[in-house]
């Protein structure tokens, strides 16, 4: 049983890398449209509550810093070839990739452009030189950095889409008044994966914690919240203890208000060490 195990966990990560490989070494989005013919086959069997709301405008962000570029195009490209509504991209960026991703994404194919937008921002350092690199926690403050954006899908630059980014949108559909962002597990089971117990001394929101590499950003209810300066606090706190910086702080706050998280499914954010 175990054999077959590794063998599935092997066949599934040459399976994404395959995906990756050929995303990045094409250097134009596929020129097709997913029609009703194909439809089926990129939406899961079960679809999320409020899809029928989905073909709203998706904002999604991603962060780009230092030798990111090729990974955060695989991971645009992706977003565009499996979704089927309008995106609109928030980028923002380092000085060393800004004008690449402004040159590569305006060569895009027509009808990619035709229904997707896209802004670029410089990254902020949020505190000044103290607080590791500019890019690290550009995240934790999307409130104050887009305070005219109501939500937004954050995602880390190298993650790969392998299902329309508006079925992960349509969650926002699910979430109680109280909720914050959707965020997914850390682990499903700690045996998976041997960095996990790295952060055992810090607080974390349940048993597993929550990964911020995908998340589904309520930002007016983080601003009414008063996010960023809770975490600002906990980062003086807890500067000397951080593994996973930003990553740690908000699993500190949420350990606090685990009320204010929707959890997603393992799916939404799959890492073959975190997940079943």
């Amino acid at each position: 049983m175990s054999r077959q195990i590794w063998f599935l966990r092997c066949l599934l990560g040459l399976l994404v890398a395959v995906i990756i490989v050929f995303l990045i070494t094409h250097n134009r989005v596929p020129r097709w449209t997913c029609g009703s013919s194909c439809r089926s086959q990129t939406s899961e069997t079960v679809e999320p509550r409020g899809l029928a709301e989905s073909r709203i405008p998706v904002t999604m962000v991603v962060v780009t810093c230092g030798d990111r570029f090729e990974v955060t195009m695989a991971n645009l490209k992706s977003a565009v070839a499996f979704s089927r509504a309008p995106l609109r991209l928030l980028l923002f960026a380092d000085a060393e990739n800004i004008q690449r991703l402004d040159d590569t994404i305006k060569d895009w194919p027509a009808n990619v452009l035709e229904r997707t937008t896209y802004e670029l921002r410089l990254v902020r350092p949020p505190k000044g030189p103290d607080m590791i690199k500019e890019c690290n926690f550009q995240r934790i403050f999307l409130p104050s950095l887009l305070p005219h954006e109501d939500a937004v899908l954050y995602v880390d630059s190298d993650v790969v889409f392998v299902h329309p980014v508006e079925d992960l949108w349509s969650y926002f559909g699910q979430m109680n008044d109280q909720h914050l962002t959707l965020m997914i597990s850390d682990v499903e089971d700690t045996s998976l994966n041997p960095y996990f117990n790295r952060t055992r001394d810090m607080p974390r929101y349940k048993r597993y914690g929550l990964n911020s590499g995908v998340m589904l950003m309520n930002l007016t209810r983080m601003r009414h919240f008063g996010l960023e300066a809770i975490l600002m606090g906990l980062f003086d706190e807890y500067q000397n203890d951080l593994v996973y910086r930003d990553q740690d702080l908000l699993n500190v706050v949420f350990h606090v208000h685990p009320e204010k998280v929707l959890l997603g499914a393992c799916r939404w954010n799959f890492m073959h060490v975190a997940c079943w």
